[in-house]
């Protein structure tokens, strides 16, 4: 498993993640190469399949009580979940290890032919990232205040710890356990090396800023669910 790669600001207070309200819809951002169809499968077990539905922004459906969507949000090219669903107010994601989503993607894109066998991951970087940011609630408004971008959320889970993430959750839901369902799931090995996370951290900054506020996050939940935390 990857080892964490930056601190956060030491005046940066870890705070709760939001009460659920079951009486409200619940909206999944669904960050690219996050684990984010394996979460989508445990939901549709919870909910039952006639109340989690995929939306277009474009296009969204009414916002039912006790009703889960989930989206590709992107603010980049005008999919903002604010302007979808501008009561939306309670929130889940996942969100994984910065360097290690950006490389999975990068291979995927690969793969699928969407960028030439040629371009480097620093390219892809540069070029073609998009900041977790940009699929959340709300843009980083200034350097270090990146929690409240997490303030709305009932739940975040952490990719690498996928199992203890859909445990939390269903407690959080009042749901029963499931063994996570792997959907999807990356081939070889995407884990940085330290060589990399040098070379790419100055340029993925906001994103390490933001994995690790919600992992202490994550990690402060847990020992409040009486689960275990590490």
């Amino acid at each position: 498993m990857t080892e964490k790669y930056f601190c956060m600001p030491g005046d940066i207070k870890v705070s709760e993640m939001r009460e659920y309200l079951p009486d409200e819809p619940l909206f999944f951002l669904h960050i690219p190469r996050t684990g984010g169809n394996s979460l989508w499968a445990a939901l549709k077990i919870w909910f039952g399949e006639d109340k989690a539905h995929m939306v277009n922004p474009e296009n969204p459906l009414p916002a039912l009580p006790g009703h889960v969507y989930r989206q590709h949000f992107d603010r980049s090219v005008g999919w903002d979940i604010e302007k979808a669903y501008p009561e939306a107010d309670q929130f889940i994601t996942m969100l994984r290890n910065p360097f290690d989503r950006v490389k999975s993607w990068y291979r995927h894109w690969k793969q699928v032919g969407s960028i030439g066998e040629k371009t480097t991951l620093e390219e892809f970087i540069n070029v073609f990232r998009k900041k977790i940011s940009l699929g959340l609630k709300d843009n980083l408004p200034q350097e270090y205040t990146y929690p409240h971008i997490l303030s709305d959320f009932v739940f975040v889970g952490i990719t690498e710890r996928m199992q203890e993430s859909l445990d939390c959750l269903a407690k959080i839901l009042g749901r029963e356990r499931i063994v996570a369902p792997h959907i999807n799931k990356s081939t070889g090995s995407t884990f940085s090396t330290a060589d990399e996370t040098c070379r790419l951290g100055s340029a993925m900054f906001d994103d390490v800023l933001i994995y690790e506020y919600a992992r202490n996050l994550f990690s402060k939940e847990l020992m409040n669910r009486g689960l275990d935390a590490r």
